[in-house]
């Protein structure tokens, strides 16, 4: 039921044949005489054809400023000759074509009817099988030879197309003469200038850079430095040629082919010279080589523009046009997606500091700021670790400036914590013998966390390159491995320091490494059964949990049950049960199965007082807004917005001094509520100011800042701010999706919602990667239908926009509408599914009967109180950006 025509799928008129804009093949006619235009021009009289009479803002459909959309409209105007007039400037508006145009559609399998499949080329062996590609009079097609052997042939039937044929002929046989047959360079093995239909010969290659990449398993599926290491081998084929004097001119990853068994070891061959420019034509005559079609100097700038540097509009190609190009494809590496434009702000989306310096260097808009050869591309790309390590430096050094005044109070408090929390089974029956226990361990953890406290402070000679928090508590955590005398409640005082300090940082691996520190230490001073070390293990169990390690949290947690049940001491009875219940609690919640952690949070806020803390406020504290972010996620909003409440209240806050830090979970969550409520600008209100608080406190890239960026999106999203939105969620993923150190249920559910935001601005391509991936990650951490149906509705509209019916049906059967109320209440799940298959059953039914259906549903929709935009989405209605 989606519509994929576009406005390149059809032939404008205007008059009688006044103006033909064939907009497939890029031809243009004004009053019978044939025009050339460039590709800028070109895409904004599409634009204005594709709507007559309509007001277009250009900007919508280029990257282009503001400056060089009046050129090119001036340049317009200029080849439209007296029917330029017709082109009307709307003041802070954009553009409209003021006259009544037709459009033909024109056929998408034939664009030059001299070319068909099954046709064999006059004397040739060649058998033509399939078209690939049409540009300017050329065009590439599959073909075989009498063995059955395939090649790809590129033709020609037009003076002009066989002029741009023999032009990169020339330059190719310059290129095999200097350089030979090099691997990676695609280099003709034949051609023919004699018959009707010239044509050059390629060896075939099953498949472009593009086309490989597209596979979730291929470049997704590769670590960021083997994504590096592919892109460097792309650096070594351009320096080849410009190390002659070749400038590629059309840098991409289509013109990339991949040889061999189409995996991250397959051989990349560039190829396709046909846009290429010589910088000494002078090496033609030092190789006797004929100076064919080199006449021919207007370039075809069609294609993807993505890859254009900006000064291309107005100057000829460069070696800095060619590292502009690489530059951006840099960017599509580092994010693993080669369809990808380098938009404003796309420094959010890249977490390494010195790749965005590398990325920034080689795509400066102006040409003299560039990065100034291939070879010092590669060089800096080489150079990676050491500049990441300079830059870790300076931003450790940013980071304490910030955090100053906040590392002592989180050291100092979980001090207090530690040292006035006793462990139960060190009660002992001589007072002087306890007194001078406690008085030694005491010295002992005041000097241990003395020493965190210098080592972190960069003013102190000799504490390393290193001097952020995180780099003392490694040290700290490295002196306490080493430390064999030590006394087991000292190095227990100081590994629970370590653990909550970590946590509070987002260290969570380092988190849970000091965790299983303090279940070695009770296991050797107490026994594997002891109810202290039971208790060390549910801790644990917490902390593994909240890291995204579920199944061996799962397993822990199991053997600690049968432990307990074995448990006769009653003075560990209430404790135990207590953390018993909470770690089940934490364990639901990672699950995403909140509605049986809720009754686990629900029942631990009530055994608070059997263990004596019921008073104590960090920990009501913490339980409280737990248990109201279960039920948030089980829609009882009002209740979880009451729990929120009263630990938000600010005579609660004074009176049982909760620390900023602490109150920033609140705050978050309430800002959550808020917008389940409708009550967005509340919400948003106060993100920006907690946002503020918690820079501050944790820095610009903690876990904290990432997870409100993700709350900030939400509520954005819901009042229309998209673009906001998705900048927020991006901005968050570098640090929740971390490799080792983000949590795998947020990283889930942040990519879920951004592919979701990304489906509604039109980018399908961008949809199926994350929700692909969110979806992965959701599965690995639960087999619940409810929480991956809301992504799999989304996923399978996306699919069938991008082409994949099979998957998209496949995905589609799947889904209840039941499942998606509970997922999302009031969705009109039942008429939006009966969409989505009606779309699938017609994707191959005529576009004009797509068209016809997907408006008729999305009238269903917006009756059944669906939003316009959302109906005529999911609907399949094209919008003006994806028609262009």
């Amino acid at each position: 039921m989606t519509s994929r025509l576009t406005a390149n799928n059809y032939e404008f008129t205007y008059g009688d044949q006044d103006i033909v804009l064939n907009a497939k093949r890029n031809t243009l006619t004004v009053a019978g005489e044939e025009r050339h235009l460039e590709p800028l021009p070109l895409q904004l009289l599409t634009a204005m054809l594709f709507r007559p009479k309509d007001i277009v803002n250009m900007r919508d459909h280029t990257f282009a400023g503001q400056q060089v959309i009046q050129n090119a409209m001036s340049k317009l105007r200029n080849e439209l000759g007296e029917f330029g007039k017709l082109i009307e400037t709307v003041k802070s508006k954009g553009y409209r074509f003021n006259g009544s145009v037709s459009r033909r559609l024109i056929d998408a399998t034939a664009p030059n009817e001299m070319l068909r499949p099954g046709r064999v080329l006059e004397d040739t062996d060649l058998t033509l099988v399939e078209r690939l590609n049409t540009n300017n009079e050329v065009e590439v097609w599959k073909a075989n030879d009498h063995r059955g052997h395939t090649r790809i042939i590129k033709t020609a039937y037009t003076e002009k197309g066989t002029g741009r044929l023999e032009r990169e002929f020339s330059i190719w046989q310059l290129v095999t003469e200097e350089l030979g047959g090099d691997v990676d360079l695609g280099i003709p093995g034949g051609q023919n200038f004699s018959i009707p239909t010239r044509y050059l010969e390629f060896p075939f290659v099953e498949q472009d850079l593009d086309a490989w990449a597209a596979s979730p398993d291929t470049l997704a599926g590769m670590s960021l430095e083997q994504r590096l290491d592919l892109f460097g081998r792309l650096l070594e084929a351009v320096a080849k040629l410009h190390r002659i004097g070749v400038i590629h001119g059309d840098l991409k990853p289509r013109n990339w082919l991949l040889a061999g068994d189409s995996t991250a070891t397959a051989q990349p061959i560039l190829t396709d010279l046909g846009n290429s420019k010589l910088l000494n034509e002078q090496l033609f005559a030092k190789h006797n080589i004929p100076r064919l079609g080199m006449t021919v100097t207007e370039r075809e700038l069609a294609g993807s523009m993505h890859y254009f540097a900006p000064e291309l509009h107005a100057q000829d190609l460069s070696i800095g046009s060619d590292i502009y190009a690489l530059g951006v494809m840099l960017y599509q590496f580092v994010v693993a997606d080669l369809r990808k434009p380098l938009a404003t702000g796309w420094q959010s989306e890249v977490a390494d500091a010195a790749l965005v310096e590398l990325i920034d260097a080689a795509t400066q808009g102006d040409p003299d700021k560039r990065l100034e050869s291939v070879p010092a591309f590669s060089r800096q790309l080489d150079a990676l670790a050491e500049r990441r390590l300079e830059l870790d430096e300076i931003k450790d050094l940013e980071r304490w400036r910030m955090r100053r005044p906040w590392v002592a109070s989180l050291l100092i408090l979980a001090l207090v914590g530690t040292l006035t929390s006793g462990y139960l089974a060190w009660r002992a029956t001589q007072a002087q013998a306890l007194a001078e226990a406690e008085a030694q361990r005491k010295e002992n953890v005041v000097e241990f966390v003395a020493n965190i406290l210098r080592t972190a402070d960069p003013r102190v000679e000799g504490v390393g390159p290193k001097p952020s928090l995180v780099a003392a508590l490694d040290r700290a955590a490295k002196r306490l491995d080493s430390n064999q005398s030590l006394d087991t409640r000292s190095a227990l005082t100081m590994s629970a320091v370590l653990r909550d300090v970590y946590g509070a940082l987002g260290e969570f691996n380092a988190q849970v490494h000091e965790a299983d520190r303090m279940v070695q230490l009770n296991t050797r001073q107490f026994g594997a059964q002891h109810p202290e070390t039971l208790l060390s293990r549910l801790a644990k169990v917490q902390v593994m949990a909240f890291a995204g390690q579920i199944q061996e949290a799962e397993v822990l947690l199991d053997s600690v049950d049968v432990a307990i049940a074995q448990v006769t001491d009653s003075a560990y009875e209430a404790q135990l049960d207590y953390q018993q219940v909470f770690s089940r609690g934490r364990l639901l919640s990672s699950r995403l199965d909140f509605a049986a952690a809720a009754d686990q949070y629900r029942i631990a806020r009530e055994l608070l007082s059997r263990i004596g803390s019921s008073d104590d406020p960090s920990l009501k504290h913490q339980l409280t807004v737990y248990q109201a972010e279960a039920l948030a996620r089980v829609q009882q909003i009002e209740s979880a917005l009451q729990l929120i409440e009263e630990i938000s209240d600010q005579s609660f806050v004074e009176s049982h001094g909760v620390a900023p830090w602490q109150q920033s979970d609140a705050n978050r969550l309430k800002a959550q509520l808020l917008g389940f409520l409708q009550r967005h600008e509340e919400a948003i209100a106060v993100l920006e100011e907690e946002m503020v608080n918690l820079k501050a406190i944790y820095g610009p890239e903690s876990f904290k800042v990432a997870n409100n960026y993700t709350t900030l999106a939400h509520q954005k999203s819901a009042i229309g701010l998209y673009e906001e939105s998705i900048r927020d969620f991006q901005v968050s993923l570098g640090t929740l999706c971390h490799e080792t150190k983000g949590l795998p249920q947020v990283c889930a559910l942040i990519r879920g919602n951004l592919g979701i935001l990304q489906f509604h601005k039109g980018n399908s391509a961008a949809t199926v990667e994350q929700l692909t991936l969110g979806g992965a990650q959701i599965r690995a951490l639960t087999d619940s239908k409810v929480a991956t149906s809301l992504f799999d509705y989304y996923l399978a509209n996306a699919l069938l926009d991008t082409g994949n019916r099979s998957t998209a049906l496949d995905l589609a059967t799947t889904l209840s509408a039941p499942i998606l109320e509970q997922a999302s209440p009031g969705g009109q799940w039942d008429a939006r599914l009966e969409v989505l298959k009606e779309r699938i059953a017609l994707y191959t039914s005529p576009p004009e009967v797509r068209e016809q259906a997907a408006q008729r549903a999305s009238e269903i929709l917006i009756e059944r109180s669906v939003g316009e935009d959302e109906a005529q989405r999911v609907a399949g209605l094209p919008t003006l950006q994806e028609a262009l």
